[in-house]
């Protein structure tokens, strides 16, 4: 197949993304049967965070703005999704997990982006961050038959003691030689997790050792 040059590659990629909006809102127009109008503000949200992913993929190339883009087009999906009066029932007090969940997603995702391959600096957070999402959705769709504010209110301490514990593993674990949950060469990354440069330590100037002033040769 034969390459295509940097701004064909461009001109695909936001062809793709016009695309993957119009079916969207088009879906939307279908199933509900033609009876409902486009939420303005959803679709805004959405169509900015297009952008962003856009102009990280095709532009800056920065993992931060692929991030943003990526989760302010996921909130503007379940704005979206809100403003449908074909599921009445369901209301943000339902969805507010997704949000953490959406985290998590846009961390796999952009470790995929950075890394071209799975990285602990970013799946182990991720995980972590969807299991807790999970867990709340268990407390928003009523599954669990008692609410999140008296499950903490009574059962807090037992959330220190199982953070506490984990931190204590951890600490153990690595006493024998391994650095999970970072790999050596995630410590020795000169890229933070938002995919800024880090400045590191310099190293020694040429020539060994400076002199003092005043020093015989």
């Amino acid at each position: 197949m034969k390459k295509f040059t940097p701004s064909v590659l461009r001109l695909l990629l936001g062809i793709g993304v016009v695309l993957i909006l119009a079916g969207m809102f088009c879906g939307f127009q279908v199933l509900t049967e033609f009876t409902e109008q486009l939420p303005i503000s959803s679709v805004l949200i959405s169509i900015s965070g297009a952008i962003m992913i856009y102009l990280s993929l095709a532009v800056v190339g920065n993992a931060a703005v692929f991030f943003s883009g990526l989760y302010i087009f996921l909130i503007g999906c379940v704005s979206f999704f809100l403003t449908l009066q074909s599921f009445p029932n369901i209301q943000f007090r339902h969805l507010w997990p997704s949000f953490m969940v959406f985290c998590s997603i846009c961390l796999f995702l952009t470790c995929i982006y950075k890394y071209k391959r799975l990285r602990t600096i970013y799946v182990f957070p991720a995980v972590l961050i969807f299991v807790l999402g999970a867990m709340f959705f268990l407390f928003s769709f009523g599954i669990v038959k008692f609410s999140f504010v008296n499950f903490i209110s009574k059962w807090w301490p037992l959330m220190l003691i199982i953070c506490g514990g984990v931190l204590v593993s951890m600490f153990l674990y690595q006493q024998t030689g391994n650095r999970f949950p970072y790999e050596t060469e995630d410590s020795a990354d000169s890229t933070d997790a938002v995919g800024l440069k880090r400045r590191g330590s310099r190293g020694k100037k040429r020539g060994g050792i400076p002199r003092a002033h005043g020093s015989d040769e």
